[in-house]
């Protein structure tokens, strides 16, 4: 009798060591489940968002597009002549069209906007020329430019609250306080920038800038009356006219190349006498 039990106590000792094998078995299987649905819910993820990307593209960053009835628009020569807020339920948020009744879209008149009362502005790609104080005097808080935009006329985006700009890439000349009293606190510029002319920035909230090597010249009171404190000057700048950082709290000048060209100069500009000592020290 005893040995017949400890045959019964031994094959139940055989049957449970199985299930535990199997049991055991079993766990990388369910692993390898859950690690391929982990992967599918992520791909879906990944999906999900590059559309939602495409869409934001496509629709000028989600801002839809203004219809063409709030337009007095010259389709003979592309031109945008007056924003007409009152002709339909136009918004504040603006984005332009590439084109109106089949015509593309190329010019943004001389006040074309001005005054309307509007906050942000996406200008597409069609166009290449912004005309003086097109969008002057508005709240506007962004602007959004086209790759192709060529030309900003003078006081364009004037006395706005416009906070980041980024200069398209084909700019070459910053106009006469195209930006003047806003904002800004974040500048790009575009690969082609030549010369930044007067007050162009000036009346701002800039507290670092780099001025990159394609700039030239730099005019009269450019970027007066910011609140820069680093500044970085690029090799290529050959000429800093008089007063162009007047009334910044600067405490930190890197001149690109030689260090020494605009020494004469130096106070005129409105760098601080006593950086200028430091830099003679080193």
């Amino acid at each position: 009798m005893a040995r017949l039990d400890k045959v019964i106590k031994k094959r139940n000792m055989g049957l449970e060591l199985k299930k535990a094998k199997a049991h055991k078995a079993a766990k990388p299987k369910k692993r390898s489940e859950t690690t391929s649905i982990l992967v599918i819910i992520l791909a879906m993820i990944l999906l999900g968002a590059a559309l939602v990307w495409v869409v934001w593209s496509i629709t000028g960053g989600g801002t839809p597009q203004t219809p063409s009835s709030c337009f007095d628009f010259d389709s003979k020569n592309g031109v945008i002549k007056k924003f007409k807020p009152g002709a339909k339920k136009c918004g504040t948020d603006i984005n332009i069209p590439d084109k109106i009744d089949g015509a593309s879209v190329i010019t943004i008149a001389p006040n074309a906007f001005i005054r309307a009362d509007i906050t942000g502005v996406i200008i597409p790609d069609s166009v290449k020329a912004i005309q003086p104080r097109a969008f002057a005097e508005n709240k506007l808080e962004s602007v959004q430019f086209g790759r192709n935009v060529e030309t900003i006329g003078n006081g364009a985006f004037k006395n706005n609250q416009i906070t980041s700009v980024v200069l398209p890439p084909r700019l070459k000349v910053v106009s006469t306080e195209v930006f003047a009293s806003n904002q800004i606190n974040d500048l790009q510029f575009g690969a082609a920038i030549e010369m930044i002319n007067p007050s162009a920035f000036s009346n701002n909230k800039l507290s670092t800038l780099t001025i990159p090597d394609s700039v030239i010249y730099i005019r009269r009171s450019a970027f007066a009356n910011n609140q820069l404190e680093d500044l970085k000057v690029g090799s290529k700048v050959k000429m800093i006219d008089a007063l162009a950082f007047k009334n910044n709290p600067l405490k930190n000048i890197k001149i690109e190349g030689d260090t020494s060209r605009f020494d004469k100069q130096w106070e005129r500009i409105g760098f601080p006498a006593s950086l200028k000592s430091e830099k003679a020290e080193k």
